[in-house]
C-alpha cells in the first residue's frame, strides 16, 4: 500500500537523504502548507514529525484510523506512518520534522519510555494547568530559536532541546 502513497520530506517535496533533514521547524500557517486545510495521505521514510496544535481543531488519519484533535494537543508521527489531515482555518502550531534514527539512538541510552514514544503514532491531549501556562511551550520557543539560528552548534542545541521536549511529552503521555 505504501508504494502508491507519496513519500515526502517536507510536505510536497521529494524525500532527500536523511542527513539533509536532521531538524526543521515551521508553523502550520507558514510555508508550503499555509493555504491547505486538507493534506492528502503521505508518509516520510526516515522522518519523525511532532505537531503541537496550539489552537484550532481537525482530524488526522493515522494508518487506518481517523482521530479528532482539538487544541492543545500533540500529534506524533513516527517515520513510515501513513497520515493525512483536515483542519479548521484557525488551526496553528509548530511542526517539527526530524531524522528519527538519531533520536532513537539517544532514546535507547536514556529511556525505554522515550524509545516507546518514538515508535507509536498518537494524538496526545494536553491539560491546561490552572495557571494557564502551556507546559511544553517554552521548549518549543527555545527550539525554534536554535533551529532558525543556523547550523553547527545551534543544530546540536536544537537536537538536545528536541530530546528534552520528547522526554517531557513521554512524561505527559505516561506519568511516572
Amino acid at each position: 500500500m505504501k508504494k502508491r502513497i507519496p513519500n515526502y520530506a517536507l510536505y510536497g517535496e521529494a524525500a532527500l537523504p536523511t542527513w539533509q533533514d536532521l531538524l526543521h521547524l515551521e508553523w502550520i500557517n507558514q510555508g508550503r502548507a499555509s493555504d491547505l486545510r486538507e493534506i492528502s495521505p503521505h508518509w516520510h521514510d526516515s522522518l519523525l514529525q511532532l505537531i503541537y496544535i496550539r489552537r484550532g481543531e481537525g482530524e488526522v488519519s493515522l494508518e487506518n484510523s481517523r482521530l479528532s484533535f482539538r487544541a492543545p494537543c500533540v500529534i506524533l508521527l513516527p517515520q513510515r506512518t501513513v497520515h493525512a489531515f483536515s483542519y479548521s482555518a484557525d488551526t496553528d502550531g509548530p511542526v517539527i520534522t526530524a531524522a528519527q534514527r538519531p533520536l532513537e539512538s539517544i532514546a535507547r541510552i536514556l529511556s525505554p519510555r522515550l524509545l516507546a514514544l518514538l515508535g507509536q503514532p498518537r494524538v496526545l491531549t494536553l491539560p491546561w494547568p490552572a495557571d494557564g501556562q502551556e507546559p511544553i511551550w517554552p521548549l518549543f520557543e527555545l527550539l525554534e530559536r536554535e533551529v532558525s539560528a543556523g547550523e553547527g552548534v545551534e543544530l546540536a542545541a536544537g537536537q538536545a532541546l528536541l530530546v528534552t521536549l520528547l522526554a517531557k511529552i513521554a512524561d505527559l503521555a505516561e506519568p511516572a
